[in-house]
């Protein structure tokens, strides 16, 4: 994702404010041209920024039971306040696949379909890397945060919208909360900040 290049660029004087394109593959080459040319063809001020990545299948209930009850050896139940259910297995430092809406565009997960897990207990640090078998040890996982704990732990002097994992961050010395969602050698984070506007089911 190059987080720490897009970093240094960051943090250059003359850099004001810094966008990144959060898909990382050939595909955004296509897209860059779309919008060149759109804007080459149309009043530039119509040009709608990009807000969000949700742009994949989703599943209504229906689908979903239907794939559960093809699968042998698990054991399933519908939970009606899915969110509230999940809540209470992550406060119990139990790890939490989840998949709700459309899925995300582009190479990370932005909650939707993610694997999750409470950032405060290490353990879940060995206990996903060892579910995930094709998954480098080294990797650090990603802090998902609201607005206004963003302003406890990230060091981001100069207000950088940081929504897509695509930027990493300097963390305050309350990184201590965070120790399995930051990069063990020097404690950066590259995170994704949840807003209502971008994230409404992730928010609820």
């Amino acid at each position: 994702m190059n987080v720490k290049a897009n970093k240094v660029i960051m943090e250059l004087p003359e850099v004001e404010s810094l966008f990144i394109y959060p898909s990382c593959g050939d595909e955004t080459n296509a897209m860059g041209a779309a919008y060149k040319t759109y804007a080459d063809h149309a009043d530039p001020k119509t040009i709608r920024p990009l807000h969000g990545l949700y742009l994949g299948r989703s599943f209504d209930d229906d689908a979903v039971r239907k794939a559960l009850q093809k699968t042998n050896g698990y054991s399933w139940e519908y939970v009606a306040d899915i969110e509230a259910a999940s809540a209470k297995l992550l406060a119990e430092g139990q790890v939490v696949a989840r998949c709700k809406g459309r899925s995300e565009f582009g190479a990370r997960a932005l909650g939707n379909r993610s694997i999750l897990a409470d950032p405060t207990k290490t353990h879940v640090i060995r206990e996903i890397n060892d579910m995930i078998k094709c998954r480098d040890f080294w990797m650090p996982f990603a802090p998902s945060m609201l607005p206004e704990a963003s302003k406890e732990y990230l060091i981001n002097k100069k207000i950088v919208e940081a929504p897509y994992m695509i930027m990493a961050f300097d963390t305050t010395e309350k990184r201590t909360d965070l120790t399995a969602a930051l990069h063990p050698y020097d404690y950066t984070a590259r995170p994704q900040v949840v807003t209502k506007e971008m994230n409404p089911t992730t928010t609820a």
